[in-house]
């Protein structure tokens, strides 16, 4: 009875082994996931964990492939290269100019200068222009196109017909670049003519300005300067403006003293000199001609 009660016993501890086995791998195998995560085994903190902390393998590049990204390189920076043509796109919204180039341009610096009147693009590096190195575009946006050697650099020049673009989008080609931008608004698109100012007093007592340019006037701005001496209305036309009138003309108006215009390269401003601090906002009618402008009087 013992011994087959011993071999009872233990066959049934043969019999869980494999299970035993099972958990013990099962162990094993959640710690090493643990250390390779968190770096520490189940239950310890990270201020006891004796393997520290764990460290991401370094992909470090092969000996042979520093070696050929640096010939490529090498190569690149002792070769010349070459410009074969720019060409511009009239797109219906904006306007593409191609830097047709003999392979890909990825180094190139984008600059305004001062005056706002160009668009600079350097490509340094050793250089060759096997195109035009100055053609006439006459559009709207850009007048003409211009391109220089130098020595480290080659550059290329868009004189443009008016201030105010907005900064081109560019994209790297296969074979060069190009350069996208919005066309200008129609305002700075040509330059306009404001050919009369005609103050007078309506029959409701209102001080009006009839302002007689060569269309219909759509853009303007107005603020105060009520800090002056003597307190101001300024009143800006966006845009490229010619006036071949007189530049101040005498109202001696209870409310207005004078009228003074001045051109500025991207706006014509039109000021009025008042003889009184405070006056309401004041009221713009668009015309077929120009602009009216009406401003009530003190005590109007």
């Amino acid at each position: 009875m013992d011994i087959s009660g011993s071999s009872s016993a233990s066959r049934i501890r043969t019999e869980n082994l494999p299970s035993r086995r099972k958990q013990c791998i099962s162990a094993w195998c959640f710690a090493l996931i643990c250390v390779m995560v968190t770096g520490m085994l189940p239950g310890l903190s990270l201020a006891g964990n004796p393997w520290g902390e764990f460290t991401p393998l370094e992909v470090v590049p092969s000996e042979a492939e520093e070696s050929a990204d640096q010939t490529d390189m090498s190569e690149r920076s002792g070769r010349v290269e070459i410009l074969n043509d720019i060409r511009v796109e009239d797109l219906t919204e904006t306007l593409r100019v191609v830097v047709a180039a003999d392979g890909p341009v990825r180094d190139y610096q984008l600059s305004f200068p001062d005056d706002g009147f160009k668009l600079v693009l350097d490509l340094p590096g050793k250089w060759k222009n096997d195109g035009k190195s100055s053609f006439e575009v006459n559009h709207d946006t850009i007048r003409r196109i211009r391109v220089g050697e130098s020595d480290g650099r080659l550059r290329v020049v868009l004189d443009l017909s008016g201030k105010g673009i907005l900064s081109p989008i560019i994209e790297e080609l296969p074979k060069g670049l190009s350069l996208t931008m919005r066309k200008l608004p129609a305002y700075q698109q040509r330059k306009r003519v404001l050919e009369i100012i005609q103050p007078r007093i309506s029959q409701e007592g209102d001080f009006k300005i009839a302002l007689s340019a060569d269309g219909p006037v759509r853009e303007h701005r107005f603020f105060f300067l009520k800090d002056e001496d003597p307190a101001k209305l300024v009143i800006d036309l966006p845009g490229r403006w010619e006036y071949p009138g007189d530049s101040m003309i005498k109202v001696a108006d209870t409310s207005i003293e004078n009228i003074r215009v001045g051109e500025h390269p991207d706006y014509l401003r039109v000021v009025l000199d008042l003889n009184v601090r405070e006056l309401p906002p004041p009221m713009f009618m668009e015309s077929s001609e120009g602009l009216i402008i009406t401003v009530k009087r003190r005590g109007g």
